[in-house]
């Protein structure tokens, strides 16, 4: 056989190959079987925010649903890379990522967040992202059965059919000594968001909380008493405004199925009591008999507060309550409501190399205590600033701020906490802890590259000796991104000599692994995730 047949025969051969191989692929599905690990680009800006129970801190790994509304809930993506703005995970923690999207002070990225989980109320979180790399958020849900102090939640069930309730309900709740009353109308035909009606044996959950109260105040939806109205009581639009409660509730009706009631065929009662000393925000003397109450209400579908009606004060077996008609369930606020100056800028000026501190404010008026928890971000290390709209005509306030791995707090009175810009000198430190280089790195047991999508797993250390102002609380020690070969953090802090402090990868689940700091100036921590963990799956 010449060299010219042997290339026609072996040319012929390829050529059948070619063809059955063709004709065969035509049949198959080239999507069975087939797994991608796709590796994408690194967002550009992104958060993590960590769902904890608003009593014990601990995290919630349960499923959580997630909605993401406002301008830019469309360009979201989530861990996986994938764009969505409505989904349901395993908790504890969810990731909101950026491409191309690079916020500023001066601009903005401002989000609403929507959470829920079986067992707990409902509550959401106004997040505003002023620069691409972001601390971790936690956003606290109340569970039913644990409320926290300051609070108190009551279940009950009402029987509805086809032509309504079939008894009248009444449904009363006391926190603090003070009740918050549903009730119910015979006869009332109860309604979904879609017109449809609920009907059976409903669970009615009543959840009040005292606006005096910082543990309540936790859960007031949007995370802050700084809110934007969707409509105040003039009919004005996205009105700026700091909401002062009295008191404020969430009353929910669901079917056994998760079917929710959102409307009524004729109105529900709802009263608050209130103290006989209490200063009507409108007339600014004691409360009478007679008097009206502005009520907002929160609604979950724009997740902003909203002027609802006029309340008006009854008095009950020689009790105050403010009591209002509802057609639709929501959370319910009363209270003071009033404009807020031009944001306030502070400044904080701190001998220290981070860039980046956490911090809780104690704002005390005519009404009581207002609580704001905020970061103050540096661009140069130690030179901090933060924007807040705080209330007018304040008493007094007190800022709390914790140096990451330190046991000092910085309590500082503001003496004029009314001006529209307040600069801070931070307490001298007078801790003898040692500055260390920290080299963080992490890796798997099996010894398999990290999966991280789209981008970045935030690492947390915690010294075990947080101070009570900022409990439970973890420090943000940076971000490890896809690039396998760039797996390591180098952190700069305060830490004692010779403690063991805790550092963790914010990947759910979280093993948190314990390194002594020892004696010298450097130190390295490993954060050694096991072979099940999903950031290590070798491409399976």
């Amino acid at each position: 056989m010449n060299a010219s047949y042997f290339k026609k025969f072996f040319l012929l051969i390829v050529m059948g190959i070619v063809v059955f191989a063709c004709k065969e692929l035509g049949s198959i599905d080239p999507s069975k079987d087939l797994k991608l690990i796709l590796n994408f680009k690194p967002a550009d800006s992104f958060v993590e925010a960590q769902i904890k129970d608003a009593v014990s801190g601990t995290l919630i790994s349960s499923n959580i649903n997630i909605e993401i509304l406002g301008a830019q809930a469309a360009n979201v993506i989530n861990f996986e890379g994938e764009a969505k703005s409505k989904y349901t995970k395993k908790g504890p923690s969810f990731y909101i990522g950026f491409q191309k999207i690079f916020p500023t002070l001066a601009n903005p990225i401002k989000l609403k967040i929507l959470i829920s989980a079986d067992g707990y109320l409902s509550n959401s979180r106004d997040l505003v992202l002023t620069s691409s790399e972001n601390p971790p958020i936690s956003i606290a849900l109340v569970k039913i059965n644990t409320p926290p102090v300051g609070s108190a939640i009551k279940q009950g069930n009402v029987s509805v059919t086809a032509s309504g309730a079939s008894q009248a309900t009444t449904l009363e709740v006391v926190n603090e000594q003070k009740a918050t009353v549903l009730a119910i109308n015979q006869g009332t035909v109860m309604n979904d968001s879609k017109g449809n009606a609920v009907t059976g044996n409903l669970t009615s959950t009543v959840a009040t909380f005292s606006g005096n109260s910082r543990k309540a105040a936790g859960s007031f939806p949007g995370g802050s008493n700084s809110a934007v109205l969707a409509k105040d009581v003039n009919g004005n639009t996205n009105v700026a405004a700091i909401l002062e409660p009295i008191a404020f509730a969430d009353i929910t009706i669901k079917s056994s199925s998760g079917a929710e009631v959102t409307n009524f065929s004729k109105p529900i009662d709802i009263s608050f009591e209130i103290d006989q000393n209490t200063i009507n925000p409108t007339t600014q003397k004691t409360v009478q008999e007679g008097d009206s109450f502005s009520i907002y209400s929160y609604s979950n579908a724009v997740a902003a507060w909203t002027y609802d009606k006029e309340g008006t004060v009854i008095s009950k077996n020689g009790k105050l309550f403010v009591s209002f008609g509802s057609n639709h369930l929501s959370w319910f606020f009363i209270g003071k409501k009033s404009s807020p100056p031009t944001p306030t800028v502070i400044s904080l000026k701190l001998n220290t190399e981070i860039k980046s501190l956490n911090y809780r404010a104690i704002v005390t008026t005519s009404t009581g205590e207002v609580e704001f928890f905020g970061v103050f971000s540096a661009s140069t290390p130690g030179d901090f600033t933060s924007t807040i709209s705080l209330p007018a005509n304040i008493k007094s306030m007190v800022i709390y701020y914790q140096l990451p791995g330190m046991i000092l707090v910085g309590e500082i009175p503001v003496p004029n906490p009314n001006a529209s810009q307040i600069v801070l000198e931070g307490p001298k430190v007078t801790t003898t802890f040692p500055k260390k280089t920290v080299i963080i790195t992490v890796s798997c047991e099996n010894k398999c590259a990290l999966e991280i999508y789209p981008s970045n797993v935030g690492i947390q250390y915690n010294t075990n000796t947080q101070a009570t102002a900022f409990a439970d609380s973890w420090n943000f020690a940076g971000n490890v991104n896809t690039d396998p070969a760039d797996n390591k953090i180098k952190l700069v802090t305060y830490l004692p000599n010779s403690t063991d402090v805790l550092f963790r990868a914010i990947a759910y689940p979280e093993y948190a692994q314990k390194v002594n700091t020892g004696a010298g100036a450097s130190l390295d921590a490993e954060i050694k995730l096991p072979n099940t963990h999903p950031l290590c799956k070798c491409g399976k």
